[in-house]
């Protein structure tokens, strides 16, 4: 990329490409459908009852034919899922329930397009939380709420949402101060406050955040002994750690983290070696030591860690090949063994992983044409392609490539104006194409025309203010005769 922008842009240096770091298993799928038969109270409300988070749970599960119409539906991301034939159109949804990458049939896609997307775009005003009793439903919902306020990148709505589930916490603490629950239900509010101040340019404030969600997991996790969902969220705040550590240029706690949360990834496995959620986590542990040590220069020790994530990630689609989750992951795999490949000087290995991973990006587009999260994925590889021709000399196959970047983040930002990481990737790419000499001035304009937008609307984060001016001195300088 030109630049980053979170949560999906590249500051912090996460998994950024991955679905999600939870994967569905048979065991999560089997319960599921076991709870969905309990209505008719809410199905985020029964998702808790079968221990299942309805963030994170239910993506990418394969739902397709489950009539859910009636269900009240706030709150559960589907993204990713399978939802055909399931009368969405006639379940309860409001801003809270997500369906980003999800597969709906026409009739329900129509409904959406035809204007109900538009009464799901604001989340709800949150509730007052001035008396103590409030419910974990309600937390959940504010969680939600400041999810969908984060992906938008209106962030001082979302720090409204953090907030109160902050103080829904800390009331239910204080007559409880031992609910596991509710000091679990902290750690997450902890790492969301965290998410935000990272997206807000503030690794300090980050970092103390992650610290408190570390603290509350590591106290959760010692009372509980061989609870792997504790240890998860362990291994989750030690990335996250990692990452903010990583910002702030700390390379030692960087690497403290990323190798704390390795031997946790190492030792879940070593448990139950055939649980594809915890295998996929070991993949996601191995890339971000391969991203570190890349980025210290180590590229041999990055390679073996690029390499055991490939294997994992080959072993993991090649068992189920239907996976789309899977195979973006190899992608992902393909595409940071191409970075690897470029940053020692090999551009045939480059381009040939390049290749291979823009070859899983077209299929899946193919297969679910409408799935925007495949097409961006697809942008991204066009723009990896055309930066290795670019280095190696051949302008014109990079101008092809950036081209065809344009015509995918184009279509994308038309169809969803609203969605801001769509808006920052074009800006990449109109940057990319002024850069090269294509139409400096009319690119460098429509870059900063976006950018000014976002900062007019208050969803362009702090550290990206300064490229307001940059872009526009950048337009202007295109525009003027060189003496």
């Amino acid at each position: 990329m030109v630049f980053g922008f979170l949560p999906l842009g590249g500051v912090v240096q996460t998994d950024t490409q991955s679905l999600s770091q939870v994967m569905l298993t048979a065991e999560v799928a089997a319960r599921a459908e076991k709870i969905i038969a309990a209505r008719p109270m809410s199905f985020a409300e029964m998702a808790r009852l079968g221990d299942l988070d309805p963030l994170v749970d239910f993506r990418g599960l394969m739902l397709a034919g489950l009539d859910l119409a009636g269900a009240d539906l706030r709150g559960v991301d589907f993204s990713g899922a399978d939802l055909r034939g399931c009368n969405i159109r006639r379940a309860r949804v409001d801003a809270t329930t997500r369906f980003d990458g999800a597969r709906l049939d026409e009739e329900d896609a129509a409904f959406f397009a035809g204007g109900a997307a538009m009464a799901l775009s604001s989340p709800p005003a949150p509730v007052e939380a001035g008396t103590p009793n409030r419910t974990n439903e309600e937390f959940w919902a504010a969680i939600t709420a400041g999810d969908a306020a984060l992906r938008s990148q209106t962030l001082d709505t979302a720090r409204v949402h953090f907030d109160l589930a902050t103080k829904i916490c800390e009331n239910a603490l204080a007559l409880d101060p031992r609910s596991a629950l509710w000091n679990r239900n902290q750690s997450v509010s902890c790492d969301r406050l965290g998410d935000l101040a990272v997206m807000a340019g503030d690794s300090v404030e980050a970092r103390r955040y992650f610290e408190k969600g570390l603290n509350l997991s590591e106290a959760l996790a010692a009372s509980t002994v061989g609870d792997v969902k504790l240890q998860r969220d362990l291994w989750v705040s030690h990335n996250k750690l990692g990452d903010v550590s990583s910002v702030a240029g700390d390379r030692d706690a960087t690497l403290e983290h990323y190798e704390k949360g390795l031997k946790l990834a190492e030792s879940l496995t070593e448990c139950d070696p055939h649980n594809a959620q915890l295998q996929r986590d070991l993949s996601i542990s191995y890339n971000k030591m391969g991203d570190f040590l890349l980025e210290s220069g180590d590229s041999a020790a990055a390679r073996r860690y690029f390499e055991k994530g490939l294997s994992i990630r080959e072993t993991l689609a090649g068992g189920d090949a239907a996976n789309a989750l899977y195979q973006r992951d190899l992608s992902i795999s393909f595409n940071k063994m191409g970075s690897l490949s470029t940053a020692v000087g090999d551009d045939a290995a480059a381009r040939d992983y390049f290749e291979r991973g823009l070859s899983v990006r077209e299929e899946l587009v193919k297969s679910d044409p409408n799935n925007t999260m495949f097409q961006r994925d697809l942008s991204i590889s066009y723009d990896r392609l055309g930066e290795l021709a670019l280095a190696t000399g051949n302008a014109a196959n990079a101008l092809a490539y950036f081209d065809k970047g344009l015509s995918v983040r184009e279509a994308l930002a038309d169809g969803d104006p609203g969605n801001a990481q769509h808006m920052h990737d074009l800006v990449d790419s109109y940057v990319q194409l002024a850069k090269i000499g294509d139409r400096p001035v009319d690119r460098y304009a429509r870059a900063h025309e976006i950018v000014e937008r976002l900062k007019l609307e208050g969803r362009l984060a702090p550290k990206d203010h300064a490229l307001v001016e940059d872009l526009h001195r950048r337009a202007q300088e295109a525009d003027s005769p060189s003496e």
